[in-house]
């Protein structure tokens, strides 16, 4: 008997673990380099390279497996991992402006902000990929 799974069913799944599986790229690319650090650079400036670009790729690699993952409006989907993406930045942005307290404690940026920087970076650089892969995919 040959295995057969409606075209709907799976269209629905593809939607619902759309957001699981972003987060769960970004949780693998983020913890990933933790794993390397002495193989890229040396130790001592190995956690300053890790803060700077685990933000870049996590962001793009969320982004870009949202655009995989979605079966239609693929940029759309990009869009709202994005956009996502810049509210939690804000909400940490605001916390540290406005000197919210956790612990006891007041929130600093760290290294310039070149962390925030570098996110927001993948960000567009990973928004604008999915809008060209959208574009090539639609010219096909």
């Amino acid at each position: 008997m040959k295995f057969f799974m409606n075209q709907n069913i799976v269209k629905w799944l593809r939607w619902l673990f759309l957001l699981p599986v972003s987060i769960l790229m970004t949780a693998v690319i983020f913890y990933l380099p933790e794993l390397l650090p002495g193989i890229i650079v040396s130790k001592n400036s190995a956690k300053n390279v890790m803060h700077v670009l685990s933000p870049f790729f996590t962001s793009i690699i969320s982004i870009l497996s949202a655009h995989v993952i979605a079966p239609n409006d693929k940029f759309k989907a990009s869009l709202v991992i994005g956009l996502i993406w810049l509210l939690i930045l804000s909400i940490a942005l605001s916390i540290v402006i406005f000197k919210v307290k956790f612990y006891g404690q007041h929130q600093y940026i760290l290294d310039g902000g070149m962390a925030l920087i570098s996110a927001v970076t993948g960000i567009a650089i990973a928004l604008l990929m999915s809008w060209k892969l959208q574009n090539l995919q639609r010219n096909k």
